[in-house]
């Protein structure tokens, strides 16, 4: 592990300027997809109110024209988008990692237009352009993969692939786990300019996943939906329904009372990103 988190700072560029790129969350009454340069930020599916702020420069592959993509679904139980759905985003850059919020520019506000009840609308999307400028360039990676999209039995494939990686959580197999989770972290220690502590925190988290928890179960995958991201250079399974990571872990101490009796206090949902590259047969975590 030592070695790994060693080799992964020493090999990462370093810059000395450092900007960051962030979007603030707000959303109620509704469920809300976000996406930058097609690939998820996040799905914001909870029910009720939901605030968050998310960095987005790992979506971020190089300088130029970017894409936010926001996809707006009715709350849950409601057929259409109502009068009750509020979303609020406000896209903002700071010119250096750590500077004081006052020092924050806001470079786009998002909301919903007014009269969607009317329109009676299962579905919106709103696609709002920003420009990016960061010291990295990872164009020549992407290049470099395949379009998956043209893979004959990718959903069978992906499948197999989803299994071989839940079997490495069930057995508790944390060597081949990281060393697949860890290969192609590169962009995002270079894009979030992480320290050594840092990539150290980060590289033990996706440890924790294959590692001997209490009460550890790790469900079957079934209910799932194939997406394709990053124009069919990038393929996950995810639930059909919630949009939640595929591989589900439950663990920890038994609830022994509520509306939760019987089930274990804490979950992890997991999808992790595949990729192949051209002339490999092989898929790779992303």
């Amino acid at each position: 592990m030592n070695t790994m988190i060693n080799e992964a700072y020493e090999t990462t560029p370093k810059h000395n300027k450092q900007p960051m790129y962030g979007l603030q969350v707000d959303k109620m009454g509704c469920r809300v997809s976000i996406s930058i340069n097609d690939e998820t930020l996040g799905n914001y599916f909870d029910i009720g109110g939901f605030s968050t702020t998310e960095t987005i420069n790992g979506h971020i592959v190089r300088s130029g024209n970017q894409t936010l993509k926001v996809m707006v679904y009715p709350r849950n139980g409601a057929q259409f988008i109502d009068d009750l759905a509020h979303i609020k985003l406000e896209l903002f850059f700071v010119a250096q990692k750590g500077d004081p919020m006052d020092s924050y520019k806001n470079l786009k506000t998002i909301e919903l237009p007014k009269g969607l009840k009317d329109k009676k609308l299962p579905y919106f999307e709103i696609n709002v352009p920003f420009e990016a400028n960061v010291p990295w360039d990872y164009s020549s990676f992407y290049d470099n993969l395949v379009d998956l999209r043209k893979v004959p039995d990718i959903e069978k494939k992906v499948v197999s692939e989803y299994e071989k990686i839940k079997n490495m959580i069930v057995a508790n197999d944390q060597n081949s786990y990281v060393n697949l989770r860890v290969k192609n972290k590169k962009m995002e220690y270079e894009t979030f300019y992480m320290t050594k502590d840092e990539i150290k925190e980060y590289i033990e988290s996706i440890a924790k996943d294959a590692t001997p928890l209490e009460n550890k179960e790790v469900l079957p995958i079934k209910n799932y939906e194939l997406v394709f991201e990053k124009g069919g250079k990038k393929v996950l399974l995810r639930d059909k329904n919630t949009r939640d990571g595929i591989i589900r872990v439950e663990y920890g101490s038994i609830n022994t009372e509520g509306d939760y009796k019987g089930q274990k206090s804490k979950e992890m949902y997991l999808s992790p990103n595949l990729i192949l590259a051209k002339g490999k047969t092989e898929f790779e975590s992303l």
